[in-house]
């Protein structure tokens, strides 16, 4: 029996079609040494045996609440999870990740403490099969991206340090737990795959004090594979989504006045850096564009204005010419282009490029490709320069 001074939580897990790893999910929440949470999990119209497995797991414990509704998408299912949520705080659980143990046990105490409105948390991130056995583990090492343990007590605080939670990923996704007066106000947009950091964004301008947790780790996070999560898959419309993004993160400083020139470019670094996102994207089995289409889209499509102006306000046209190169590269190794494609000098500057020892030909090869008018940016000048100079 719970103390009436104990602190509710609010754990929510969509899940649609997964009954394969939605139990290893359910009992890492269940394996909790706190005891004082209700879990909604919610069924976004499942068609496999998802629906039964959740229904017979429910009736074992009077603390699941399980709501079965017409598909809608994920972050449609964590809005319908936060409305019929009672608990102080609300937290995310996907239903092929697990979380920590011990992780109630010790965002009570915080809670408790300093009742903040939100509490920031890192992930581990694993690769792993379809049987969710790990492959290779802290995959981008963020369990060691954490900012030390904080208290932020007042929005001047939280605010000062947004610009490192954003360096560290701490608004990358929803691994964090929010009070839930806050999240039912600000509920996800639904209508991309990054609703996650457009809510930590919207969220944020609302909330009036933080904690960060240190080191405490609260949530495996599985990549798989099979490409089955959703932020592995290719969308047309990651690019847009991006740019707006650094928008709102500019809006944000500018509305703190914290829009100083260093957090400024930090920003735009971000913006940057989740380009190699974008281009990852580029190799998903679902994603339609061939390749040509793929590189001519990194060196000259992917460059807009946001993009550019980023790059000006950074002055590091190296680094994005390094991602660039880089993306292409990860692209080759899946299937090499043949002589007759269009963005053939693009394959041959690259090699070049890499040859440890370089002859007359690979200079050409190198020269031809960077100066080709099919490469307005000129990508690959920054090196080529190196070389000759």
């Amino acid at each position: 029996m719970a103390e009436n001074n104990e602190i509710l939580f609010s754990i929510i897990t969509a899940v649609y079609n997964n009954e394969v790893l939605v139990k290893s999910a359910i009992q890492s929440v269940l394996n909790q040494s706190y005891k004082n949470f209700e879990y909604i999990i919610v069924d976004d119209g499942s068609t496999d045996r998802t629906p039964e497995i959740l229904d017979d797991i429910a009736k074992s414990d009077e603390r699941i609440k399980v709501i079965h509704q017409k598909n809608q998408w994920i972050f449609a299912s964590f809005n319908t999870g936060i409305l019929n949520s009672k608990g102080e705080y609300v937290f995310i659980v996907n239903s092929d990740d697990t979380m920590t143990p011990g992780t109630l046990e010790r965002v009570a105490k915080v809670a408790k403490k300093y009742n903040p409105d939100i509490i920031f948390s890192q992930i581990t991130q694993h690769l792993c099969d379809e049987e969710q056995n790990i492959i290779k583990e802290d995959l981008n090492g963020y369990s060691k991206m954490v900012l030390k343990e904080e208290f932020l007590s007042n929005q001047d605080e939280f605010h000062n340090k947004w610009i490192d939670l954003i360096k560290k990923r701490y608004v990358s996704n929803n691994i964090n737990f929010y009070k839930r007066s806050l999240a039912e106000r600000h509920l996800y947009r639904n209508d991309n795959y990054m609703g996650d950091r457009f809510f930590n964004n919207e969220i944020a301008r609302y909330a009036k004090t933080a904690y960060i947790l240190g080191d405490f780790i609260c949530y495996n996070h599985f990549v798989y594979e099979s490409e089955r999560n959703a932020s592995r898959k290719y969308y047309d419309y990651s690019h847009i989504i991006g740019n707006e993004i650094y928008e709102d993160f500019k809006s944000m400083l500018e509305e703190w006045n914290i829009d100083s020139e260093e957090n400024i470019r930090s920003v735009c670094e971000k913006r940057i850096e989740d380009l190699t996102y974008e281009y990852r994207l580029l190799k998903a089995a679902n994603c339609p564009l061939g390749e040509n289409e793929k590189i001519a889209y990194m060196i000259s499509g992917s460059l807009d204005d946001t993009v550019m102006e980023c790059v000006e306000r950074t002055g590091d046209f190296e680094n994005l010419q390094a991602r660039i190169l880089s993306g292409i590269r990860e692209m080759l190794l899946i299937e090499e282009l043949k002589k007759e494609d269009s963005m053939y000098f693009v394959q041959k500057m690259l090699e070049s490029l890499l040859r440890y020892e370089k002859d007359e030909d690979d200079y050409l090869y190198i020269k031809n490709g960077v100066y080709n008018e099919k490469n307005p940016y000129k990508i690959g000048e920054v090196f080529y320069k190196k070389l000759v100079n």
